[in-house]
């Protein structure tokens, strides 16, 4: 039985949690990440479910708090679904509650998923040749309803329990134990499915490694003859992509670079560059080289990350598009599908007349922005739903990029040491940092098109002096370090991060966790999430402080490493902290904390809601000294945005747009003075007289250009 997941959430929505919890859940009986589609408007939601193919299938619709109330009197609406007020969801709620008869009623004929509160419970229900499901993302709430929707799942997919006969019903490759091998033919049947070809531009030591992948129609091998130039590395890589999707059928294409040597850094460091893109855009990630790895390796796992990247981009790029992802189902004789069909028009236009009488604006903002965006000349980057970047776990939204300043590299060349091929390289400066980091990011390619803006912007830079790197909740990495270094055990780091919580043994530790979709024994999938998050160099006891965090982090999202930055080969010093804490985490009245940790503060940690707001309060989760950190010699950056380039992001953003003297468009309104110099993380900022919190500004004016929000900024004029 095919199955589906379909998730309706405000954009700024912290679900993440929620959302793996019911992926985990579900994918072992056939759910696969390319059919997990998210919405920010309700309307693209209801049409995505009335174009569901004719078979009978699983689907699993979600929604926040936001649209919960709504979507589920629609949904019950255009189905005729026959409902009643349960006597189980009833006795959990309180009458006085708003929307109590909404919350109350659940289908006559369907199973019940109470949350403690029978607030936003979810419900199972057949209509017409759906299995149709509908939960609640909700972090608290999905894991209290998740037990009995497993349960459900049980009954109905016994047939599907057998991952052979999965793979064969979804057309899916059986895995391969050789990542490389499993990426490519995971992108190779979606390619197939989707009936796309992509072009990929290799150097000679990727054009050998591809030359031992099973021969194929989808994906097309090439080498570039265009010459790098004054370009950065970043840019050349976007720009080998760009090339490579003008060379492909389906305008998609990808690059991998020859390897790039890191100058100045007193040891001999390398990465390369990969990046997808198609003819105006392109996402960039760059792969760093293990110590003492071969260029080969380094090249096989860059090659790999190209695969994955594009089968990402492939399912994102169906995710937002305006079209349906599937063509309608043909007319046929049934008429349970000629319903459902008429049912999901049915919806699409009831969503619009409720929005109208109730004015509930927000629902339609997505497809506002889109053609506020095209009318514009504006071109936005496609998001990803991606969060493996190192040092910032815990993120909220999920779709988040860390970006690295490349100063203009140097011309001299050194190989790296490797017995099977000659590297090409190249060197860069790169900013001084301990931890080694996969970053994510996005860039712009060139492109013939500008922007356009409606009046002069004056001439001037913002400057903003950043302090600290990550979100700054929870454990800060590098003052686990320091404390570990003046003699600190790591459960004591720990109960001081994670405030009034105490380390215990798990009894129900599993065999394996998820990694990357795959099984992986438990002790060796927190090896590779701490290899990846912090890495042998760190203090022994802070390496322990992070496997129990990674551990706890991975328990309470379902079992599944997902978020975490793995590594598939950890050191030996890795997997002896590991093991030494293996079978711990982190308790507050007894269940598994949300183990968040970032990089490094700007002082002092903050809490949950300072950051994501007051519906997520964790009371562990709250301020504390971190002062070693302001020691780090790049605690402190700065990051320079030119004044006409913010009011471009302000009217991305927030459709906010800024007039008159650039020296009063941002004006800092609080922050908690966490450096002790006047500076601190930012609780409430004022752009054009539109007020967001700090992390909003982060996130959604500066797309995590800068490192955190505890900054100040100064206006200079040109």
């Amino acid at each position: 039985m095919k199955s589906y997941f379909l998730c309706l959430r405000k954009k700024d929505s912290d679900t993440l949690q929620a959302e793996n919890i019911i992926f985990s859940a579900a994918a072992p009986f056939g759910l696969k990440e390319e059919d997990c589609l998210t919405y920010s408007n309700a309307r693209e939601f209801f049409f995505r479910l009335a174009n569901l193919p004719e078979e009978e299938a699983l689907v699993i619709l979600a929604a926040d708090n936001e649209f919960f109330i709504n979507a589920k009197r629609m949904l019950c609406s255009v189905l005729s679904i026959k409902c009643t007020e349960s006597e189980e969801i009833a006795n959990l709620c309180n009458s006085d509650t708003e929307n109590y008869d909404v919350h109350s009623s659940m289908p006559v004929e369907g199973t019940v998923f109470p949350t403690s509160d029978g607030l936003f419970s979810g419900f199972a229900v057949k209509a017409n040749n759906l299995h149709l499901v509908f939960l609640p993302l909700d972090n608290e709430r999905t894991s209290q309803c998740i037990e009995a929707f497993k349960g459900f799942l049980k009954g109905i997919l016994q047939a599907d329990e057998n991952s052979d006969e999965v793979a064969d019903q979804l057309k899916v490759p059986k895995a391969s134990d050789n990542p490389l091998e499993s990426a490519f033919f995971k992108l190779k049947s979606l390619l197939n499915r989707e009936n796309l070809k992509v072009s990929v531009c290799v150097p000679s030591a990727g054009a050998k490694i591809c030359s031992r992948l099973p021969e194929n129609e989808e994906i097309n091998y090439f080498s570039s003859d265009l010459k790098r130039g004054d370009n950065s590395p970043k840019t050349y890589g976007a720009l080998l992509a760009k090339e490579a999707a003008e060379r492909s059928p389906s305008n998609i294409g990808a690059s991998i670079t020859r390897a790039f040597k890191v100058a100045g850094n007193g040891e001999n460091e390398f990465f390369i560059i990969v990046a997808v893109a198609d003819s105006e855009y392109a996402k960039i990630k760059k792969i760093y080289a293990e110590k003492n790895e071969s260029a080969s390796s380094l090249t096989e796992r860059a090659v790999e990350a190209a695969f994955n990247m594009m089968e990402e981009y492939v399912s994102s790029k169906k995710s937002v598009s305006n079209t349906p992802l599937m063509a309608p189902a043909e007319k046929t004789s049934s008429s349970k599908n000629k319903k459902l069909w008429i049912a999901g028009i049915c919806a699409a236009v009831a969503i619009a007349i409720i929005c109208l009488a109730l004015g509930v604006g927000y629902i339609m903002a997505g497809a506002n922005e889109e053609s506020v965006a095209s009318n514009s000349g504006i071109t936005k980057d496609y998001e990803d739903s991606s969060d493996d970047r190192h040092g910032e776990v815990g993120l909220i939204p999920e779709t988040a990029y860390e970006d690295t300043t490349d100063t203009q590299p140097g011309e001299s060349e050194e190989n790296i040491s490797d017995t099977e091929s000659e590297p090409e390289t190249e060197s860069e400066t790169r900013e001084e940092t301990t931890i080694k980091e996969t970053t994510t990011e996005k860039t712009t390619v060139p492109t013939t098109k500008e922007p356009t803006t409606s009046k002069p912007v004056s001439d001037g830079t913002f400057v903003f002096t950043v302090y600290g790197y990550g979100h700054g909740v929870g454990m800060s990495q590098y003052g686990a370090n320091s404390f570990a270094k003046q003699g600190w055990s790591y459960d004591k780091i720990l109960t001081y991060y994670y405030t009034g919580t105490s380390v215990v043994d798990d009894p129900n530790m599993p065999k394996t966790l998820k990694v990357n979709g795959k099984d992986v024994e438990t002790s060796l999938a927190v090896a590779m999430a701490v290899q990846g998050e912090m890495g042998p160099s760190f203090h022994t006891e802070a390496l322990k402080a992070q496997a129990v965090a990674v551990y706890t982090y991975a328990m309470r999202n379902g079992g599944s490493c997902s978020g975490l930055y793995t590594v598939a080969n950890p050191s030996q010093t890795v997997i002896n902290a590991v093991n030494a804490v293996k079978g711990k985490y982190v308790s507050y009245n007894g269940t598994y904390i949300n183990a968040v940790f970032f990089a490094y503060s700007g002082g002092n940690t903050v809490s949950s809601s300072s950051v994501w707001g007051s519906t997520v309060n964790y009371p562990y989760l709250v301020s504390v000294d971190s002062s070693s950190d302001l020691q780090l010699s790049n605690c402190k950056t700065q990051v320079r945005v030119s004044a006409a380039e913010m009011k471009k992001r302000a009217y991305d953003s927030y459709g906010v747009v800024l007039t008159g003297d650039p020296s009063t468009w941002l004006k800092i309104q609080s922050h908690d003075n966490s450096t002790g110099t006047g500076v601190g993380y930012v609780s409430k900022i004022s752009m054009g007289g539109k007020v967001l919190s700090g992390n909003q500004f982060r996130t959604y004016v500066m797309d995590y250009d800068i490192r955190s929000h505890c900054f100040s900024v100064e206006f200079i004029p040109a």
